[in-house]
């Protein structure tokens, strides 16, 4: 297996690993101890492995039946990987002050890595928080034309 398709697949085994067999140590065998991850939609950055893991557990509390892949992995230059990602999941729990909805999400989003000494060391998140709000009935009537 050449090294490009090593690293794809390493992602795609993390990203199952970590949201979708909610296996969090995994964050602790293969992120960097002070590793950043940027939401860049919501302006914010969440600092070290126990942040993002609480991160993560805020997201499955939220959306219990929560579920991700990817649709494409993109191996750049310098240390970097890009992922285009879907997910879905029922608003079952409370979300950054929002409380359930009950709807059911699909959204996607991109996601760039940075890896260092073989971890993951840097993240930046864009995913599509207009979608989601309106699929959860966040937004006025206006938007969903």
């Amino acid at each position: 297996m050449s090294q490009i398709q090593t690293i794809k697949e390493r992602t795609r085994t993390g990203m199952d690993t970590i949201w979708n067999e909610r296996d969090l140590g995994y964050i602790d065998d293969n992120y960097a101890d002070d590793f950043v991850m940027h939401d860049v939609v919501e302006r914010r950055d969440v600092e070290g492995t126990d942040a993002y893991k609480e991160y993560v557990e805020n997201i499955l509390t939220a959306f219990p039946d929560f579920e991700t892949w990817p649709e494409d992995v993109v191996v750049g230059s310098e240390g970097k990987i890009v992922v285009r990602y879907a997910w879905e999941g029922t608003h079952e729990g409370p979300l950054d002050g929002i409380e359930p909805t009950g709807e059911t999400v699909e959204a996607r989003g991109v996601a760039v890595f940075r890896t260092e000494n073989d971890e993951l060391a840097e993240a930046w998140f864009y995913d599509d928080m207009f979608g989601m709000f309106r699929q959860l009935g966040l937004l006025p009537d206006e938007f969903d034309q």
